[in-house]
């Protein structure tokens, strides 16, 4: 498991002040605040208690913690002390950035519009728009009708002249106004809205000035053809709630809380403190707004009081492992650690295990 121990290992030189749980902000949660085109939203950090921090710092010590890689193809929950793998206590949940994606086009094709030869563009719009829900039962209700759901985008698809690669539509101002301060929706978290790009507004007013300079109405495209509009709705959030609840997609595993605690289980009792005081989230899917805050809210409730739970949610954390791994081989120690091809067609892969 090289990525989690190289992602152990970053997190582990950090100081304790900079393990602060990063609850993720979402986009839009009093006024619509149009946000260039990301992987993930602001993060907003809060303070650790005394005890969390205490956790913590002895975790960092013994090189303890338990390292979430929710990657392209799978998700895996890795314990580790001292620096060193439990291999048997590794637990798999067989869902991914992949299977989000088809998911999400296989929902969307269905509902609106068929986008089932459009992978890449809906794993663009999955890393655009989906978020993830704190209280997905209450979103459920608000996302209905989706006429008037504060949850809806409307994508413009691409037409092959100026809209290359798709754009979000503003909302209207009827939308904007239920965010302002006193609206229907004001106060409500919702998902990213990415501000239009640049140059489809430039085309948009250099077409605009045109059909006036012709005595043409302005709403009109004479000569084009109509814009495709793909509407996404709930399942902006219900798609990534599967990593919360396998079972809604048929697939019989735990979800990621449920998968960390199986994972202390199978671990000797006495390092469940130093397991859950570094809980450390890393991978593509990480990205997701809101899943630090909802991973960490729902693993409390089935962690033991006595225990500290400290999430690690680091910026990019799909770079977490690569941080990791330029450290080390930047370190003193790698000339040590590193064998020759040679060595390797001896000796097999247990090579690296020899000097342990």
């Amino acid at each position: 498991a090289p990525a989690p121990f190289f992602s152990l290992q970053y997190v582990c030189r950090l100081p304790v002040q900079s393990l602060l749980p990063q609850q993720q902000q979402q986009q839009t949660p009093n006024a619509y605040q149009p946000q260039q085109q990301q992987t993930s939203s602001p993060q907003q950090q809060q303070p650790l208690s005394p005890a969390a921090v205490a956790a913590a710092s002895a975790s960092k010590a013994a090189g303890a913690g338990i390292v979430i890689d929710a990657g392209f193809s799978a998700c895996y929950a890795v314990p580790f002390y001292d620096g060193q793998l439990l291999t048997a206590a590794v637990r798999r949940l067989n869902l991914g950035g992949k299977a989000l994606t088809n998911l999400l086009k296989e929902t969307v094709s269905y509902r609106s519009l068929n986008m089932t030869d459009e992978g890449l563009l809906m794993e663009r719009l999955k890393d655009q728009l989906c978020w993830v829900s704190q209280h997905a039962i209450s979103d459920l209700h608000i996302s209905q009708p989706a006429a008037r759901s504060p949850h809806r985008r409307d994508v413009a698809l691409p037409d092959g002249v100026h809209n290359l690669r798709g754009y979000v539509k503003p909302p209207t101002p009827d939308v904007q106004a239920a965010f302002n301060p006193g609206g229907k929706f004001a106060g409500l978290r919702t998902g990213p809205w990415p501000a239009k790009p640049q140059h489809i507004t430039d085309v948009e007013q250099r077409e605009a000035a045109e059909r006036a300079q012709k005595g043409q109405e302005p709403g009109r495209k004479s000569g084009a053809a109509a814009e495709q509009v793909l509407q996404l709705n709930n399942e902006l959030f219900m798609t990534p709630e599967a990593l919360f609840r396998p079972c809604d997609i048929g697939l019989q595993q735990a979800g990621l809380p449920e998968l960390v605690v199986q994972c202390v289980s199978a671990c000797p009792p006495a390092l469940a403190p130093l397991l859950y005081g570094q809980v450390i989230l890393t991978g593509g899917c990480c990205n997701l707004p809101g899943l630090a805050e909802r991973f960490e809210t729902e693993l409390r409730q089935l962690v033991p009081e006595e225990f500290e739970v400290v999430v690690v949610a680091p910026q990019a954390p799909e770079l977490t492992a690569w941080r990791g791994a330029s450290a080390f081989a930047a370190g003193d120690n790698y000339w040590q650690c590193v064998r020759t091809k040679q060595q390797y067609d001896e000796q097999g892969p247990s090579v690296g295990k020899r000097d342990r």
